[in-house]
């Protein structure tokens, strides 16, 4: 019997949607900042990566802001194929904020169920 290959193109490549992880309201920058790790960003990236999830970073010149995406990997459990963004105005405070919603707002851990992402200022 032959094996099926199957087209990413079919099954949107594992993607399964956008999740709204949201910082909790009321919180300040300097905040967020404070939780983030030492060594700036490329030591963000290394935590994130190290996590089994993949960073995407670009910019919205419709929205002149900064967008910081974590995807989860197939070996990502939970996340696995779901999107999460973080927008700024400074692409460093996108990555960190990013950094935050992973480890601090949901613990590393699993981020929800597919929904409409919105735009959070940091």
């Amino acid at each position: 019997m032959a094996k099926q290959r199957v087209n990413s193109k079919d099954n949107n490549g594992g993607w399964r949607g956008f999740v709204d992880v949201r910082i909790p309201q009321g919180m300040e920058w300097e905040e967020v900042a404070a939780e983030c790790p030492t060594g700036g960003v490329l030591a963000i990236l290394q935590e994130l990566v190290g996590a089994k999830l993949k960073v995407s970073c670009s910019y919205s010149a419709s929205n002149d802001a900064f967008i910081c995406s974590l995807t989860g990997t197939k070996e990502g459990g939970d996340n696995a194929g779901y999107t999460m963004t973080t927008w700024s105005g400074k692409l460093e405070r996108a990555i960190c904020g990013a950094w935050f919603k992973h480890f601090v707002v949901k613990g590393g851990g699993a981020w929800g169920s597919a929904s409409q992402s919105s735009m959070l200022e940091l």
